[in-house]
């Protein structure tokens, strides 16, 4: 299975994201808290070498995926742009951790059989 980061955001931005960014394909495939406000979307994890403008992938092993690294290396994780704009953003979360946030009341949604 692959490595995904999450990213809770208010859905008033939800016409900023990129669709090519993320996993979701359409903001009708976002999964949406039950009062409206919050979505989230997800992406590959992966972690990247950034110097300068230059930034070059790195694979699960933490290797260069090409031939030099750059002289000033700094290693960070990968956020699409589209997320990183956001203003109303809340993680990355790794799998685990969105997990325990989706079993809260405002995501789970409402049984409707289940008496008050």
């Amino acid at each position: 299975m692959e490595n995904r980061q999450y990213m809770i955001f208010d859905i008033s931005e939800i016409n900023t994201i990129d669709f090519t960014e993320v996993l979701q394909t359409s903001a009708e495939t976002l999964r949406i808290t039950n009062d409206g406000l919050k979505s989230f979307v997800k992406w590959k994890a992966k972690k990247i070498y950034t110097s300068g403008a230059n930034p070059v992938d790195i694979d699960d092993m933490g290797m260069v995926i090409e031939n030099e690294a750059p002289v000033d290396v700094v290693i960070e994780d990968y956020i699409p742009n589209s997320i990183k704009s956001l203003t109303s953003k809340q993680g990355p979360y790794t799998e685990s951790e969105i997990g325990e946030i989706l079993l809260n009341a405002e995501w789970i949604a409402p049984n409707p059989d289940q008496d008050s």
